[in-house]
């Protein structure tokens, strides 16, 4: 299968379950992959060094100049992106009324803002493609919630 031949695709948070399960599949289906991470770099290295037509980049989803930066490589490299799926996320469960500002603003910072960024800085790159999608990866737990992961909740309700 080809479906996604030659597309140029982000993926964010390549390293994590999701993520490589996600860059595999769209290699399967014949995609250029750039993937970021953000700590992980020997898994990222390894993930890289085994496939071709698979691209990694560190990159600080809390940070909009990494974001920026990032953004630069693609356009200087691909000049276009044809997907976007935003993966990348974090959760700290904890019980409600122990969930410290800190967490609670990590947690929205990485999984609700993180994308939002990446979005409005690919704008120009995604119209440069034929048929450009961004696909947000959210969680039933933004739906039904739950006693532990009230801030998770929320930043994949809002996503």
């Amino acid at each position: 299968m080809t479906k996604l031949k030659d597309k140029i695709c982000l993926i964010t948070g390549g390293t994590g379950l999701i993520g490589k399960e996600i860059i595999e599949e769209f290699l399967i289906e014949g995609a250029i992959v750039i993937f970021t991470f953000n700590t992980n770099s020997n898994e990222a290295k390894k993930l890289c060094d085994s496939r071709k037509n698979l691209y990694c980049h560190k990159m600080n989803i809390k940070q909009k100049s990494s974001i920026k930066n990032f953004f630069k490589f693609i356009e200087k490299k691909f000049k276009k992106l044809d997907v976007i799926v935003n993966n990348a996320g974090i959760n700290k469960p904890t019980d409600f009324d122990k969930i410290i500002e800190k967490d609670w603003d990590e947690i929205l910072q990485v999984n609700l803002k993180g994308p939002f960024m990446i979005m409005q800085e690919s704008i120009k790159l995604i119209k440069k493609s034929s048929n450009g999608s961004i696909i947000n990866v959210s969680s039933v737990s933004g739906q039904y919630g739950g006693p532990r992961t009230a801030h998770y909740a929320a930043s994949k309700a809002g996503l």
